[in-house]
């Protein structure tokens, strides 16, 4: 079944070109010049799918919007991932967290209730509101609740989203007994109780805080490193932040986690700016120079200032995939 989805995602990439007018071969175009794809085809996936068996893997995806995958059409990063490798992988990207906010879904920043509440017997949605520790509020179920639903409340199992008359609501999923829970009561996310020691985790956050000091971007490994020790996973990657448009400090992020991280960092950025073009068989145009001289993501492989398209998603998602190889963690 994999198989068959893997092929009608990469057909419906190849087909979706085929409307399109060409250009005569004394104009100039401004668009890009599509070439053979001959590193990644159809043809190679499907061999590798044959002779590989990461069945038994599970990879756990966290991460901000570039995770969510915002602009693509058919691809994400975690898709791309899981057609090419064969194991289980899961999406936990969220348009618009930060670290910290993402480390509150997956457990590593506990959420408990603000006041007092009462969950009723039958399924009628109550408002709950929850922050952190130390009193300050998430941006949790503002864009996404992966990782999070189905959660539990003082031990009842139900759905915690963001309804757009009575704001953040909880609604149990079988009626019982009327509960009144006290405030300081925890947020137990599904993620929370399906995290696994023997995952391999993709970490790809930081975008969202936007650091620009020394001092920021500690702060943003310090949310990775409990993360991971919350986890318990030994296996992961953390992957290098690749937009310069939206982080002036770039270099100074990528440098430190690679100091950080060492043979776990993957600098997605280089290979970017140098290799990614000509793996997706485009032909740079002048736009696409000029971005990368100015150390900016190519046009040609965005859907905006920030997220990629997706030939940027597919990839990305290839190039873990041989990084988690070269570990040792896949086959």
């Amino acid at each position: 079944m994999k198989k068959k989805l893997l092929l009608v995602s990469i057909l419906a990439i190849c087909l979706a070109g085929c409307g399109k007018k060409s250009t005569p071969a004394n104009e100039t175009s401004s668009q890009n010049v599509k070439q053979e794809n001959t590193e990644i085809t159809v043809e190679t996936v499907e061999a590798a799918a044959e002779t590989v068996d990461n069945s038994d893997k599970r990879i756990i995806c966290w991460g901000d919007s570039m995770t969510e995958g915002t602009g693509g059409d058919v691809y994400t990063f975690p898709i791309s991932l899981e057609e090419v490798s064969g194991a289980e992988v899961i999406n936990y990207g969220v348009f618009g967290e930060t670290t910290k906010c993402i480390a509150a879904r997956e457990g590593a920043n506990p959420q408990s209730t603000t006041s007092e509440f009462t969950i009723p017997a039958d399924c009628t949605p109550v408002e709950v509101t929850v922050s952190s520790s130390d009193g300050e509020w998430m941006e949790l179920i503002d864009f996404g609740d992966a990782g999070i639903n189905p959660c539990t409340l003082g031990g009842i199992k139900g759905k915690w989203y963001r309804d757009d008359d009575l704001g953040r609501v909880f609604v149990r999923e079988t009626p019982g007994e009327e509960v009144v829970l006290p405030s300081d009561s925890p947020l137990v996310t599904f993620a929370m109780e399906d995290k696994r020691s023997d995952d391999i985790w993709i970490l790809w956050t930081g975008n969202n805080e936007q650091p620009e000091t020394e001092d920021a971007v500690r702060d943003t490994i310090s949310w990775q490193r409990k993360m991971l020790e919350d986890a318990g996973v030994t296996e992961y990657i953390v992957v290098s932040l690749t937009s310069k448009h939206m982080l002036n400090e770039i270099d100074l992020i990528n440098d430190m986690f690679k100091e950080e991280y060492g043979e776990h960092y993957f600098d997605l950025r280089s290979y970017v700016l140098s290799d990614m073009l000509n793996d997706a068989g485009i032909t740079p145009t002048e736009e696409d120079i000029n971005d990368i001289s100015e150390g900016n993501v190519p046009s040609s492989l965005r859907s905006d200032e920030v997220h990629g398209n997706d030939e940027f998603y597919r990839l990305t998602g290839v190039k873990i995939y041989e990084k988690l190889k070269e570990l040792g963690y896949l086959m």
